[in-house]
């Protein structure tokens, strides 16, 4: 049980949603598939790119990772999953539980992406499992996906209104095999089914879930929006969550507001054994956990 967390300020570089790192790179993306990328040992901007297929799938990007399956054996990169979350909102078709999948490839400063398969929660209707109210009124149902890659696990986890609670679901990561061809985008599309939950388990009510990651079996999640002189009080606070997803159990549980992170977050990920977090507006930190 983490009871402890400190944190150092690092840099302030490009705001924007969630994001991830590879090797020396940070990938930082905003809320409709663009992504900046800055080196991570000398935090200079690199080069930016734009997602594969905006126009048909669109990413908000409020969780980022990186996979453990590559495209072709020599890619630089593995697999990026990025949710769409809520861009979809006010369409007919909220596209509520979706996760696209992109191989990235490098050419020196250039930067290519191409959508290879879309994932799908297929109960996303069923009130017993995703969303809690008959009458459509859970604020955001969409739900954050994240990547274990050394056990090949994926995690989707979605907030509950009625029951006030965060519910996490695991399955095996879909393979690049998996799947039917959209003839519409020329991706696979993977719907996963309540019959391919390997485990089920529920943690604190998360207030508006942010950026997200996940090693070793442990998700660490951030949540809530900026704290202000007109709402010091807020329940929307900028939090920290840390579930165990191999004990099913919570296993840290921080006000970052109460340590003076009043900015909303944003993006959390491992750069090697250190832990780092940036607000919206850009500022990273390193979290050590105790």
């Amino acid at each position: 049980m983490y009871t402890k967390l400190t944190y150092k300020p690092l840099w302030t570089l490009k705001s924007g949603q969630d994001g991830t790192i590879w090797g020396d790179f940070i990938f930082r993306f905003n809320g409709r598939g663009d992504c900046q990328v800055f080196t991570l040992s000398n935090r200079q901007y690199f080069a930016s790119f734009t997602l594969d297929q905006t126009d048909l799938f669109s990413p908000h990007s409020n969780a980022v990772a990186f996979g453990a399956e590559r495209w072709e054996e020599n890619d630089e990169f593995p697999l990026l999953y990025t949710n769409l979350y809520n861009n979809y909102a006010k369409a007919e078709d909220r596209r509520e539980g979706v996760c696209c999948v992109y191989r990235i490839t490098r050419e020196d400063k250039t930067f290519s992406t191409k959508l290879v398969q879309v994932l799908r929660i297929g109960f996303v209707d069923d009130r017993a499992l995703w969303k809690s109210q008959d009458d459509e009124s859970d604020v955001r149902p969409y739900g954050n996906f994240v990547v274990d890659a050394g056990a090949k696990k994926l995690y989707a986890f979605v907030m509950r209104d009625r029951d006030r609670l965060t519910r996490y679901f695991e399955f095996d990561l879909p393979t690049l095999a998996d799947g039917e061809i959209c003839e519409k985008c020329g991706a696979k599309v993977v719907t996963l089914k309540k019959e391919d939950i390997l485990a089920q388990f529920d943690g604190a009510y998360a207030n508006y879930i942010q950026g997200a990651c996940c090693r070793d079996g442990i998700i660490y999640s951030v949540e809530g929006f900026n704290v202000t002189c007109a709402n010091p009080e807020t329940p929307n606070r900028p939090r920290l969550q840390v579930m165990d997803a191999k004990s099913r159990t919570q296993i840290g549980d921080f006000d970052l507001a109460d340590m003076g992170l009043l900015m909303e977050p944003e993006f959390i990920e491992w750069a090697g054994d250190t832990l780092i977090y940036s607000d919206a507006r850009g500022n990273y930190f390193s979290f050590v956990l105790e």
